[in-house]
């Protein structure tokens, strides 16, 4: 499946045709396609950069490039704001690329009031906040039984986030008998408890193949109906999950893709929208703080995970920080190789001491513990 940015970028191509050009002192319009689009201090994508950001349709003045072409210098119409931002993000007619003149010396940018920022976080913040969190608050007990009076079904949850959710080994082994609870005896009762069939052929949620945990999801993805099988009858995918199985509890995961291609205003608007919808659905969204190996975006990881952390508070809703539980693992949890999966071994569903090594393991422990305390204190 194509990926959000792929998506992005065909927009871009799409859109050209339709820009207007100004020859004026050599100028060039564009607007902007992206959600959100950084602008920067110079033509690299480090995180001190940004000085400023502008939103889907903003018109700019393209004023030069890089000589790779992957960066423009751009003029904000009205704000005065003025940097570089990534090309592919900007739409323009193309048979105007060779004008626009290859700059070594750029004017100074232009920074602007942008009306407000998102916390930056704190690694305080995230180690100091319980692994548990939020499990019993009065939200909650009121979103359950919103969602009784809906109809939704106790015995089902759903799965909402990106690959780590959806190709890594996630709950499935607990949907048949492949799995050893070692000294978690107890979770057996909650492994039975959600052991029902939500819907004809899938015999229970750990098994279920969501629509709305995919492989390569940003956040915003799961309000985007392209992204959604045709048996959606054009719902976007968290809609279509929600319709499909009707669950008392969501697990959400996201934030590994949008470190690496949104910023963390684009991510905190769409995980709050989450909660939201979740809860007026009746269902109880359990937010999980995600991996990322230290070697990658580390500023950006604890910043948007932070978010995770104030965005589950502010919504009164559950919290698995999952990323503070990594920390005592190897490598944090994450591989080194690709930064943004968890460690798995050759057994991701027996608690024999994997969990003390591999982070899949790990994962879908503390998961399986939320689905218990879940059940034992407010779904039955």
């Amino acid at each position: 499946m194509k990926s959000l940015l792929t998506r992005l970028l065909a927009l871009a191509l799409v859109l050209v045709f339709s820009v207007p050009v100004s020859l004026h002192a050599q100028l060039i319009e564009g607007r902007v396609v992206a959600p959100t689009l950084n602008v920067r201090s110079g033509p690299t994508s480090h995180a001190e950069n940004v000085i400023g950001q502008l939103s889907v349709d903003a018109l700019v003045s393209i004023e030069g490039r890089n000589p790779a072409g992957d960066w423009f210098y751009i003029r904000a119409e009205g704000s005065g704001l003025a940097g570089w931002a990534a090309s592919g993000f900007i739409a323009y007619i193309q048979d105007q690329y060779s004008a626009i003149p290859v700059l070594t010396e750029a004017p100074p940018a232009v920074a602007v009031e942008s009306g407000g920022t998102v916390s930056t976080g704190s690694a305080d913040l995230i180690m100091q906040t319980p692994i548990f969190s939020n499990f019993t608050t009065s939200t909650v007990y009121n979103t359950f039984n919103r969602g009784l009076r809906l109809g939704n079904n106790p015995h089902v949850f759903m799965k909402v986030g990106d690959s780590v959710s959806a190709t890594q080994p996630f709950l499935y082994g607990f949907g048949g008998p492949g799995y050893n609870l070692g000294p978690y005896a107890d979770l057996q009762t909650t492994i039975d408890f959600f052991s029902i069939s939500p819907v004809r052929d899938v015999s229970n949620s750990f098994v279920r193949t969501s629509v709305s945990a995919v492989n390569g999801f940003v956040s915003g993805a799961v309000f985007d109906g392209t992204w959604s099988p045709e048996y959606c009858s054009g719902l976007v995918p968290l809609e279509c999950e929600y319709d499909i199985l009707r669950p008392s509890v969501a697990i959400v995961l996201l934030g590994g893709q949008d470190v690496r291609l949104f910023d963390a205003g684009f991510f905190e608007t769409n995980m709050r929208r989450i909660a939201v919808d979740l809860k007026a659905l009746g269902v109880i969204p359990v937010f999980t703080t995600f991996p990322m190996h230290a070697s990658y975006r580390l500023e950006q990881t604890i910043q948007f995970n932070s978010i995770v952390i104030n965005l589950a508070n502010e919504q009164d809703i559950p919290l698995i920080n999952l990323y503070r539980a990594l920390q005592d693992l190897p490598d944090g949890g994450a591989k080194s190789d690709d930064v943004v999966h968890l460690t798995q071994g050759p057994d991701y569903f027996n608690f024999d001491g994997s969990e003390a090594t591999y982070g899949v393991t790990l994962r879908n422990l503390l998961t399986l513990q939320a689905l218990d305390m879940l059940r034992r204190d407010v779904l039955q």
